[in-house]
């Protein structure tokens, strides 16, 4: 096997490389996996799937309570944040949405109104 003496010189290249940094003996000093990743996705993909909001502002809010406590890596906080506001807006399209629907179909198809 062939020796990079880079590896010990650059933190960045232990990163990438695998290695441990010193701070973190083991790897990962973290209670929690890191779910940030997936709270951004949510977040974005509920853009087109409304009820998918809610699912991105709970997992999102529940990393940022993590992430506070202590008990998630903090370097994800701001894909928390976002997934979590993605969220949000999500819901409150789908809302909108569902509500000027309903309006639409009550006066246009004249349902029952209740």
């Amino acid at each position: 096997m062939r020796r990079r003496p880079w590896v010990e010189e650059w933190p960045v290249v232990q990163r990438w490389q695998g290695v441990p940094r010193p701070s973190e003996p083991d790897g990962n000093e973290f209670d929690r996996p890191d779910r940030t990743k997936v709270a951004l996705a949510l977040g974005i993909v509920s853009l087109l799937f409304g009820p998918l909001g809610l699912v991105a502002w709970l997992v999102g809010a529940d990393c940022l309570k993590a992430i506070e406590e202590g008990r998630m890596d903090p370097t994800g906080e701001s894909n928390a944040r976002v997934g979590r506001l993605l969220g949000i807006v999500a819901l409150c399209m789908f809302t909108v949405k569902v509500s000027v629907l309903t309006v639409l179909f009550t006066v246009f198809f004249d349902l029952p109104r209740f």
